[in-house]
């Protein structure tokens, strides 16, 4: 059997040391992984551009005069809130879990 041992300080701290080295270059190693997987990602489906998205909208502008006074509106290609569902707060309501 091997007796263990003790270690002196400057193994220790040599130890503590190359850990340090291995954790820094591990994340140094994943952060340059995960810059090359999103740069292969992007290019390989670029998506739509919004530039195309914007000329591919109508865009209009009209005025309109009422009483001497001018007013003018746009209608340009901003994204609307989704609509919400009508909620009901009265009656009785049913749970229906589908076991028998």
């Amino acid at each position: 059997m091997n007796a263990s041992t003790s270690l002196t300080p400057a193994t220790r701290d040599r130890a503590i040391n190359r850990m340090r080295r291995i954790t820094l270059g591990t994340a140094l190693a994943s952060a340059a992984a995960v810059a090359a997987f999103g740069s292969v990602a992007a290019i390989s489906n670029p998506g739509q551009q919004a530039a195309t998205t914007a000329s591919a909208t109508d865009t209009s502008s009209s005025s309109t005069t009422t009483s001497g006074a001018t007013s003018t509106s746009e209608s340009s290609a901003t994204l609307q809130p989704a609509p919400t569902a009508a909620t009901s707060t009265s009656g009785r309501g049913q749970v229906t879990t589908g076991a028998s």
